[in-house]
């Protein structure tokens, strides 16, 4: 398993990443830990750490007023665009949840740098990421 040691993280083939109810505080005392937390937008500043926090998941809803429907407009696509360039610019990654599973979805998130795509239809993603 991945090991997160101080400000290095050491990788190996699973990666533990907890969500939900996170207990920071706690997460941030062992000087080895065997897992990272999943991030929220109020995580988004210098502290705490992208190796403690090395992605940041959001509720697209919370953000963004544009509900899939139509052409997104201008003030969201600037926006999700500088949330992305601010997280990878702290060396994390982006998800957002509550978003639908369809290609239209999927391509705005793609284009706007979105690093992890959540969704329930593995083989429609699958098909997708494969064009």
């Amino acid at each position: 398993m991945t090991e997160f040691r101080g400000d290095r993280v050491e990788r190996r083939g699973i990666t533990i990443v907890i969500s939900g109810n996170r207990a920071i505080d706690a997460m941030r005392k062992p000087a080895v830990r065997s897992a990272a937390i999943d991030g929220r937008s109020g995580d988004l500043n210098p502290t705490p750490s992208p190796i403690l926090v090395p992605w940041v998941s959001e509720n697209w809803q919370k953000l963004f007023l544009w509900r899939w429907e139509g052409t997104m407009p201008a003030k969201d696509r600037v926006a999700l665009r500088a949330f992305v360039e601010r997280a990878h610019a702290q060396g994390r990654q982006v998800r957002f949840w509550n978003t639908p599973d369809r290609r239209e979805a999927w391509q705005v998130l793609k284009e706007a740098g979105v690093d992890l795509i959540g969704t329930d239809d593995l083989a429609g993603l699958a098909a997708f990421l494969a064009r």
